[in-house]
């Protein structure tokens, strides 16, 4: 007999779309929760500084790629260039946009596995570090990723929309340029005459990444130039790069590549190596299982991708930055590889209940301590800590009384911005104050930002404290000097 309770009970169904908004809403909450006016001490100061440049018709400004840059313009515009002001809207319209990465994202996934295992990967990508970390913020992670998840999503009959957003993918950030390039070198013969334009469009994305070269500061590339120099000085040119790609398996595969689902701190136990290696091995076979989730296209940009990030010098914390716009891939990988050990456990027990037990259960455990760890982070990044706000407050106070430049800063973006003048990093790699010397010789910079933000610049401070002649401004742990040197005089 039915009850008039059981048809009410029907009309809600806690399906997989009701938990995926779960997790889409949970994320956007938790993120505009960080939204403030501070400018970011991270990347995101560089792109708000590029864009200020280049509204003002400075093309020649950008440190990284210039297509975030572009894309923000309209927002300076509509916020009458005030840097705060701007840095709110930026922060909110990425909100949104890495909402829709992630929609897409689980999307893409959806395709080519069940919906549980496509749920339980993408919740543990959006709500741990990689998600709540790299997806906020004036980054391009989150329209990077948005662009890939379209290309994969694009089917023959709009490969033309596919080759434009492939272009402006790798004119957002041209570490992609790899991935898409091999993409549609493979499409060649299926696609001629759309692979040639999405060729054509990588071509000149890449163009106008190195046409608008830095102004000071140094680029990744000499940045990684002079770690290559320094080892190769030391142990020879191959040794060099036989240490770094020694070191680039350390870093993505233990951190960067299983980052996407696991915190840094449990890959980072006596189990982790042992994680991280279940982990990469799960994506490998779902990937390249008899059924493949994606195209050999798809499989094989992301394998030269990852290869060649081996080869580049990058912190282990930051490591997973340069993984998350191939997250689709390998999250789709994953949940496969999830929906084919569910079948196996089935096979073995034949019992459904059980299949749904083993994989749900790992699954679960998966999303439940990445979101563990990623509120913790969350709760350490709320907002700026003492030390940032002294930092803050010492440009503050400098503001309108340095007229000498460029001045040389940890964070050359946000001094440059609060300063009204030009603004120069720290020399790359492990100085010596001789090197400061050269260096700031070099540019006949007078002006230095002294901070507590960090460790491992206690002798290059050191230097400077010995020169100064003029404290500028002060702020608990930062100062704003002005030394004596021969070329200040």
């Amino acid at each position: 007999m039915t009850t008039e309770a059981e048809p009410a009970r029907r009309i809600i169904r806690f399906d997989e779309r009701f938990w995926l908004v779960v997790v889409l809403v949970g994320f956007a909450l938790l993120q505009l929760a960080r939204v403030g006016p501070d400018l970011e001490l991270g990347n995101g100061t560089y792109y708000l500084r590029d864009a200020i440049a280049f509204s003002e018709g400075d093309v020649a400004r950008s440190r990284y790629s210039p297509g975030l840059p572009i894309l923000l313009v309209p927002v300076l515009w509509a916020t009458g260039g005030d840097p705060a002001a701007a840095t709110v809207a930026i922060e909110v319209l990425t909100v949104g946009v890495a909402v829709a990465a992630l929609a897409l994202t689980y999307r893409v996934v959806r395709l080519r596995a069940t919906a549980w295992a496509s749920l339980g990967v993408t919740a543990a990508f959006a709500l741990g570090q990689a998600g709540l970390g790299f997806l906020r913020g004036i980054n391009p992670e989150p329209v990077v990723l948005a662009f890939v998840a379209l290309v994969l999503l694009a089917d023959d009959r709009r490969g033309m929309w596919a080759a434009a957003i492939t272009g402006a993918a790798v004119a957002v950030r041209i570490a992609v340029a790899p991935f898409f390039g091999i993409l549609w070198l493979l499409r060649l013969r299926r696609r001629l005459r759309v692979a040639i334009v999405a060729l054509v469009l990588i071509l000149g994305a890449a163009a106008a990444h190195f046409a608008t070269g830095p102004v000071a500061d140094p680029s990744y590339v000499e940045i990684a130039e002079s770690i290559y120099d320094a080892n190769a000085a030391t142990a020879g040119p191959v040794a060099s790069v036989a240490r770094q790609i020694g070191s680039g398996i350390v870093t993505f595969g233990r951190y960067g590549v299983p980052r996407l689902v696991w915190p840094y701190r449990v890959l980072a136990t006596p189990l982790g190596p042992a994680l991280a290696a279940a982990t990469l091995a799960a994506m490998a076979w779902g990937l390249l299982g008899r059924s493949r989730p994606f195209r050999w296209d798809v499989v094989s940009g992301t394998a030269v991708y990852l290869l060649l990030l081996l080869a580049w010098p990058i912190r282990v914390t930051e490591s997973v930055r340069l993984v998350v716009p191939v997250a689709p891939v390998l999250l789709g990988g994953l949940a496969v590889a999830f929906d084919r050990l569910g079948g196996l456990a089935a096979d073995r027990v034949r019992s459904a209940a059980t299949k749904r037990r083993v994989v749900y259960g790992i699954l679960a455990t998966m999303a439940a301590v990445a979101l563990a760890a990623g509120l913790s982070g969350f709760v350490q990044s709320i907002g700026p800590s003492t030390k940032e706000l002294d930092f803050y407050q010492a440009h503050r106070d400098a503001a309108g009384r340095v007229e000498t430049e460029p001045v040389i800063s940890r964070k050359p973006a946000v001094t440059e911005l609060m300063l009204g003048v030009t603004a120069i990093g720290y020399p790359s790699g492990d100085p010596t104050p001789d090197d400061l010397a050269r260096y700031a010789e070099g540019w006949s910079a007078c002006v230095f930002v002294v901070d507590g933000l960090g460790r491992g610049d206690e002798a290059l401070f050191a230097w400077v404290d010995d020169r100064t002649a003029e404290v500028v401004a002060e702020a608990g742990a930062t100062r704003i000097v002005r030394i004596d040197a021969p070329w200040c005089r």
